[in-house]
């Protein structure tokens, strides 16, 4: 076999070999749950790239070796098999993405003029925490970690120092306050 020949069979496998590894990527579940659009994107060119290169690559064996043995519908099976896999996960993370951005845009505080309280004022607390209780944790559309958020938005000062350390996944935020200020303000 001339050594033309040879360089280009070898390069024709690379081709395959990266169609392969790209199949074998999507076809494990396990990869599909850290996959993100980005990457799936990536690797849809580069499967494009590798059919590209294979086309070049078997046109100029073809010339040499008019009698070559390749499948190339095989490898056309292969490509167009990943390809649909990998554009029907792209579809279904967009969707899912699209999903989660709604029920966040869905998760919005009504537009309630809502005072911030910094905790040196004990008789403001109450109208505070009731505001606060009725627009923000009554609101079910809310994970706590957004009621926390948007807690933390309207607190100032020694009032916001309660509360700043808590965990985001904390639901008793608003009973802090209100043990902290409630009590100041029945012992006046």
């Amino acid at each position: 076999m001339p050594e033309q020949l040879k360089k280009l069979k070898n390069a024709r496998a690379a081709c395959k070999a990266t169609v392969t590894r790209i199949q074998n990527y999507i076809m494990e579940p396990t990869n599909l749950t850290s996959a993100t659009v980005d990457i799936l994107e990536a690797r849809k060119d580069k499967l494009v790239s590798a059919l590209k290169s294979y086309e070049g690559i078997q046109i100029d064996i073809l010339s040499l070796d008019g009698e070559d043995a390749e499948d190339v519908g095989e490898f056309e099976e292969k490509f167009f098999n990943t390809i649909a896999r990998i554009n029907e996960t792209i579809r279904m993370l967009t969707k899912n993405e699209t999903q989660q951005t709604s029920c966040m845009s869905a998760s919005k505080l009504p537009n309630v003029d809502i005072p911030t309280f910094d905790g040196k004022d004990f008789t403001k607390f109450k109208p505070f925490y009731e505001l606060c209780m009725a627009v923000i944790d009554n609101n079910k559309t809310l994970t706590d970690v957004q009621k926390l958020f948007y807690l933390r938005t309207y607190l100032e000062e020694e009032a916001l120092s309660v509360i700043i350390n808590l965990p985001l996944v904390s639901t008793s935020y608003l009973q802090l306050l209100k043990k902290r200020y409630d009590k100041n303000v029945k012992r006046r």
